[in-house]
């Protein structure tokens, strides 16, 4: 992880996540239909919570459960709304 896309709080109301349905995604499913048979494809569960501190920072969304738990419920909100 390079960065937290959302640690500033002005970033959360622009934020807009990837989709299914983006260019990224089409890609990188054509490359794994060229590789199909020859390597096990593995994906990785990721929770809710783990993608909102993967995206405000670990130690900034326990602070805001307690500081600003309106902020963090909206931050929580964010995998449903771009998935």
């Amino acid at each position: 992880m390079v960065r937290h896309p959302l640690a500033d709080d002005r970033a959360i109301d622009g934020y807009t996540g990837p989709t299914r349905t983006g260019r990224s995604c089409t890609r990188s499913c054509s490359r794994l239909a060229g590789v199909q048979g020859e390597y096990w494809i593995v994906g990785v569960t990721v929770t809710i919570f783990e993608t909102a501190w993967a995206l405000r920072g670990y130690e900034r969304l326990l602070t805001d459960f307690v500081e600003q738990p309106e902020l963090a419920e909206r931050i929580l909100q964010i995998p449903y709304v771009t998935i």
